[in-house]
């Protein structure tokens, strides 16, 4: 049976990622028929995670390669990661380096080294290198009739840093991403984003039309099923028994959210003897309470001032949902908490709260219970 160790930051290893295998394997199906793929849900709900066990079992005649764009600041800076994370891909090694030849400077140190683009690269522009790179890396799949899956992890970041500074050099790099989508057929795919779209379009001076043609998925937290298994290796892990009772209640506490499960078995690890549901319960509520300990969520509360050009009536909408307990319609919304807005611009707000994965499209109510708890706590309130 499954035994696992809690693991509270860094990289799972993809044999431990529990859960997710109808949908990596829906995923790398569509990619190979061309689907490109957003995963667009908050930081610490599994889409890296999901990203690394899709990587290490993409499937037959199927290569895929996670690259990290955070922290990404300027169009350079993006293409040679992706020419970096493909020349050192060990299936892919061989092949990209030949297409990619001369583009990187020094590409046999990529993997322990700076990298640049070389001199001739740098002249032509980061932007159109990519574009020939990966025009002859598709070419070369095609030869063979495999697929590439690229997997961009954290590209709203790395689109918003380079807003900052050049708003129209973070258009270009959208319009480039979007043509390589288009051109390439051997070539699919899938970016993730914990800052919404709908968000860093604005900044890049861009429309839907940059990311139109991903077809967005939402993870969410892993189905009851897997939670429980996964709640159940950890135990293991940690060498405790756990009663059944137990595991239900923290797979309801932390809504089956994989980090916070292994967060809260973290916790209990320090115990000893058969773990009951009134120890489960204490973790949970101490983890969910704790800014320092349940930190990893606190971006959903300091996200507002900086993504919404009215955080004050976001506030209010969020704080009376937080404490509501029956669906509530948007026109009774608007007309209880609207403070003056007009209809359209409660309508644009209420679009980004849904869209932020805080609220529910249909009743208003809070999506993840768990996550409204955490509100609670940050913002005082009482329910």
């Amino acid at each position: 049976m499954l035994s696992l160790t809690p693991q509270t930051g860094g990289t799972l290893d993809p044999a431990h990622v529990v859960g997710r295998d109808d949908l990596i394997l829906e995923i790398a199906n569509a990619a190979r028929r061309g689907v490109h793929h957003l995963l667009t849900d908050p930081r610490r709900m599994g889409k890296t995670a999901l990203l690394t066990r899709l990587c290490n079992e993409p499937g037959k005649a199927t290569s895929a390669v996670k690259i990290d764009l955070e922290g990404s600041a300027d169009d350079q800076e993006i293409v040679v990661r992706i020419l970096r994370g493909l020349t050192v891909h060990q299936s892919l090694s061989r092949r990209a380096l030949e297409a990619c030849k001369g583009l990187l400077a020094e590409v046999e140190s990529a993997s322990v080294g700076p990298v640049e683009l070389s001199k001739s690269a740098k002249a032509i522009g980061a932007l159109p290198t990519l574009r020939s790179a990966l025009a002859r890396i598709n070419d070369k799949l095609a030869d063979d009739d495999e697929t590439l899956i690229i997997c961009l992890d954290e590209v709203t970041i790395a689109i918003e840093n380079i807003a900052k500074r050049d708003r129209d050099e973070a258009s270009r790099v959208l319009q480039t991403l979007r043509a390589l989508r288009e051109d390439h057929r051997q070539i699919a795919w899938i970016l993730t984003g914990s800052i919404g779209f709908h968000h860093v379009l604005r900044k890049a001076n861009a429309t839907e039309g940059a990311v139109n043609n991903l077809d967005t998925v939402d993870l969410g937290p892993l189905s009851e099923p897997a939670a429980i298994e996964l709640t159940e290796a950890l135990a293991r892990g940690i060498g405790r028994p756990i009663t059944h009772d137990a595991v239900v209640l923290l797979v309801d506490a932390t809504n089956g959210i994989a980090f916070m499960i292994h967060n809260v078995m973290h916790r209990l690890a320090a115990g000893t003897g058969e773990i009951t549901g009134v120890e489960a319960d204490a973790a949970c509520n101490d983890y969910l309470s704790d800014p320092g300990k349940s930190g990893a969520f606190t971006h959903l509360v300091t996200r507002i001032d900086p993504y919404y050009s009215d955080p004050s009536l976001a506030k209010k909408v969020l704080d009376a949902r937080a404490v509501a307990v029956d669906a509530a319609s948007f026109d009774d919304l608007h007309r209880e908490l609207g403070d003056g807005s007009t209809r359209d611009e409660f309508i644009a707000l209420m679009d980004d709260l849904v869209a932020d994965h805080y609220l529910d499209h249909e009743t208003h109510l809070w999506r993840y219970d768990v996550i409204r708890r955490i509100w609670c706590h940050r913002r005082k309130l009482t329910v």
